[in-house]
């Protein structure tokens, strides 16, 4: 089974010698937001599914949170380094 990412680690750089400063932020803080928002839009998205069925959108709306989810799981482990000539940034999804 998957899970989302917990944590998004950003290594920020500074100074001249190519340190970075480490920003966690805790996903795991937001997940109770978007699930309350969720619920508060679940009757109007249902509207919209019933209401666009016969002309076949129905069904790409009603499956659009279980894709939407799939690909957020997919997200945990993913790093990117971005790298220019003077700066290095890195972006961990833990």
């Amino acid at each position: 089974m998957y899970w989302p990412p917990m944590l998004l680690w950003v290594g920020i750089p500074f100074g001249k010698h190519g340190r970075s400063f480490p920003l966690i932020l805790p996903l795991f803080l937001v997940y109770p937001i978007v699930l309350a928002l969720m619920i508060v839009l679940a009757p109007f998205m249902l509207l919209a599914i019933l209401l666009t069925w016969a002309s076949g959108r129905g069904r790409f709306l009603l499956l659009i949170g279980p894709y939407f989810y799939r690909v957020w799981c997919a997200l945990r482990g993913i790093n990117a380094d971005i790298q220019d000539k003077n700066t290095h940034i890195k972006i961990q999804f833990i």
